[in-house]
Parts: C-alpha cells; sequence; structure tokens
C-alpha cells in the first residue's frame, strides 16, 4: 500500500462516517419530529452536541488533514483546483457551523424541550437548528459530489 492509498483510505472512511453519520441523524430527527413523544426530540437535541464533540468534530478534522496530505502528496493536484478549494471551504464552514452553532444550540434545544416541552419558543428554536443542519447536509453532499466527479480535473 502506497502512502497515498493509505491516507486516501482513512480520508474515506473519515467522509463516510461524517457524512453517513450526518444524514442518519437527519433521518432520526425526521422520525422523531412525526413522533408524538416530545423525548425523542429533546434526547437528540441534547445528544446532537455530544455526537458532534466527539464524532463529527474528530471525523472531520481527520478528513481535512488527510485531505491536506493528499494535495501535498500527489504532483498535479493543487488547491486552486476548483475540486479541491470548494471542498475545503466547504469542510472548514461545516465545521465552523458544527461547532459553534449546531452543537451548542442542538444542546439547547435539547433541553428546552425536556424542560419545557414543545412551546412556540422550542419550535423556534428547533425550526432555527434544523434549517442550518438540512443546508449544511445538502453541502455535505454536494461536496461528495464535487470529490466523485472533480469537476475541471483532465
Amino acid at each position: 500500500m502506497t502512502k497515498f492509498e493509505a491516507l486516501l483510505a482513512v480520508h474515506l472512511l473519515a467522509a463516510v462516517t461524517w457524512v453517513g453519520g450526518n444524514v442518519y441523524f437527519h433521518l432520526l430527527w425526521v422520525r422523531a419530529e412525526k413522533s408524538t413523544d416530545v423525548s425523542n426530540l429533546g434526547f437528540l437535541g441534547q445528544n446532537a452536541e455530544w455526537i458532534g464533540n466527539r464524532f463529527f468534530i474528530p471525523s472531520s478534522l481527520l478528513l481535512l488533514v488527510t485531505g491536506i496530505l493528499m494535495v501535498e502528496d500527489i504532483e498535479g493536484y493543487s488547491y486552486g483546483d476548483f475540486w479541491i478549494s470548494f471542498a475545503i471551504a466547504v469542510l472548514v464552514l461545516s465545521f465552523v457551523v458544527g461547532a459553534g452553532f449546531l452543537g451548542p444550540q442542538g444542546g439547547k434545544l435539547g433541553q428546552m424541550l425536556q424542560t419545557e416541552g414543545l412551546t412556540d419558543a422550542t419550535r423556534a428554536q428547533m425550526k432555527k437548528v434544523v434549517t442550518v443542519a438540512r443546508i449544511e447536509l445538502l453541502f455535505l453532499l454536494l461536496v461528495v459530489v464535487d470529490m466523485a466527479i472533480k469537476p475541471g480535473l483532465g
């Protein structure tokens, strides 16, 4: 196995766990929203911060580091290539949004749901968090497509 192949394997595993975990979390959220048991939403909201800090942040950092190492290792790859610069920009933005907004606001939402129940205030908080999370997920999925087709390469 070459250095590049090892980096690529780790990079792909980090991407699959980060993006796949994000998709799974969204599917759980959709099911919890349709449930009549508000505690399901509270549980997910509180765990958003825990999962983000222990799972999404480390996998996104590993993804970034291995991506940078691959660009540095391969002749012909450049940070000026759209497919690379777009992916890095989205990854960094997603990291900032996740660590700075989604984790803390998801935790706040979970606490609100467990203490207040489903009120107008918790619905407003939920709409804010879910809207940002879904936009972030859309961009993460666009990066997956970007990495697969590598627009502008070759």
